[in-house]
């Protein structure tokens, strides 16, 4: 297998679709210099690298709490299943760690999974979890850990959830 950066590669979870502008590819040997489009891409058997697919699951997530977090804030808009399942993702953590992180018990969480007691109080929380993490990445697994050790800030994350903070606050007291 050979790299390559592909240029203009469109990814997508539950929580959006992005075009990045380049993305990390790895391609079998033979094809490296036959891939120039997205659909001869898609003829091949390629793979991305776990750092690469952390890296764009990391960006969609802080597109949807950019664009979320204050219709959530507000009780305006839930997070569906399928949207839950991805931020659980980001946050790195299976479902018990998920339940502890949010104070709950697997139980409740496993409701949570099937459409039941999605309070707008849990929605919230649910979104301040994916803040501190997609701001710290690691936050979740520290915390979970007893906080021993703090996270390094991703200061660039960390401006954006800020500003989409501000942004709630600034119209929820006008």
């Amino acid at each position: 297998m050979k790299t390559i950066t592909f240029k203009n590669y469109l990814y997508q979870n539950a929580l959006a679709e992005f075009n990045f502008e380049e993305v990390t590819l790895f391609v079998p040997d033979d094809a490296k210099d036959k891939i120039s489009s997205r659909a001869q891409l898609e003829k091949i058997d390629y793979a991305l690298s776990a750092e690469e697919i952390m890296r764009l699951e990391r960006h969609l997530g802080l597109r949807f709490f950019e664009e979320n977090y204050r219709d959530i804030f507000e009780g305006l808009r839930m997070i569906s299943i399928e949207e839950l399942r991805t931020i659980q993702g980001i946050l790195f953590v299976n479902r018990t760690d998920f339940a502890k992180l949010l104070g709950l018990h697997k139980a409740s969480v496993t409701n949570l999974y099937k459409g039941k007691n999605m309070s707008s109080t849990m929605a919230n929380l649910i979104m301040e979890r994916l803040g501190n993490e997609l701001s710290h990445p690691g936050t979740s697994k520290s915390m979970l850990d007893g906080a021993a050790l703090e996270p390094t800030p991703d200061e660039a994350a960390a401006s954006r959830i800020h500003e989409a903070r501000f942004r709630r606050l600034r119209t929820a007291t006008a």
